[in-house]
């Protein structure tokens, strides 16, 4: 699945997008409030941090969009009640963990993106990750 999240940038969403975004907000300075400081940060960091929230929100969003139709479909499984009413209660708490996530991947996004809205290098930056 391609998409375009800049005139002539395409992407392809990384199963690790997640991972890649939670590993390089590490690199991100901060204001003397604990604050991202994101107009500290680099552009070639803030435009990989963008891409791995979008990548990251659409991940989520089609993902969270399968369990949903997963257990549209529960009322016809052979599982006892009590048994799916188990498992319903735990997709449902991933579910909301992951649309807080898709939530913080999305400003992360927007922000880093409209800070690097004119960015545009002849040879590409790529800001390594941290070892977790």
């Amino acid at each position: 699945m391609t998409r375009t999240s800049d005139p002539g940038q395409d992407f392809t969403p990384s199963a690790y997008a997640i991972c890649n975004l939670l590993l390089l907000m590490p690199h991100l300075p901060l204001t003397t409030e604990s604050e991202v400081d994101y107009s500290a940060a680099g552009p070639a960091l803030l435009v990989q941090l963008a891409d791995a929230g979008d990548a990251a929100f659409l991940i989520i969003h089609i993902g969270t969009a399968a369990i949903g139709r997963l257990l549209a479909r529960a009322a016809t499984d052979p599982f006892g009640e009590e048994e799916l009413a188990d498992v319903v209660e735990l997709l449902g708490w991933l579910v909301a963990e992951l649309n807080d996530l898709a939530t913080v991947a999305h400003k992360i996004s927007g922000r880093c993106r409209q800070l690097t809205y004119d960015y545009a290098p002849e040879i590409p930056a790529s800001f390594s990750l941290v070892k977790p």
